[in-house]
């Protein structure tokens, strides 16, 4: 197979900004916490719990200030995972692939095609009343 096949996707670079430095007032003081960082988490299928281990704060913390990276990241994983799988069941010939897309994307079963017709043509069970 040649590799004019491979389906090819170059996602974006996620665009964040950078925190503006705050003067510290009353109250807590402010986590600090790398968005690359966070960012590269969330593309290897981390939570935001696992995320908030990581940087020993609070899953709030990590969902109020990175909902919108955490999105896109996450989204970027989905799309990297749907290219492997179709790369893998159509240019790679992966049977159990090309079968979980079919039941998946194709609504396929395993009991054959579905035949509207074939429900009302149905015999209905005998009943007996006395």
């Amino acid at each position: 197979m040649s590799d004019d096949n491979v389906i090819a996707l170059d996602l974006p670079e996620i665009q964040f900004e950078k925190e503006p430095e705050q003067k510290q007032g009353p109250g807590r003081p402010k986590v600090v916490i790398d968005q690359e960082q966070v960012v590269k988490l969330a593309k290897l299928g981390a939570n935001n719990v696992e995320i908030a281990d990581f940087f020993d704060c609070s899953e709030s913390v990590i969902r109020n200030r990175f909902s919108a990276v955490l999105r896109q990241s996450r989204s970027h994983l989905k799309m990297r995972l749907r290219q492997a799988m179709l790369d893998s069941a159509i240019h790679k010939g992966n049977v159990v692939a090309q079968i979980w897309l079919s039941k998946n994307y194709l609504k396929m079963t395993d009991d054959g095609p579905q035949d509207d017709v074939a429900e009302e043509t149905k015999i209905l069970p005998w009943n007996e009343e006395k």
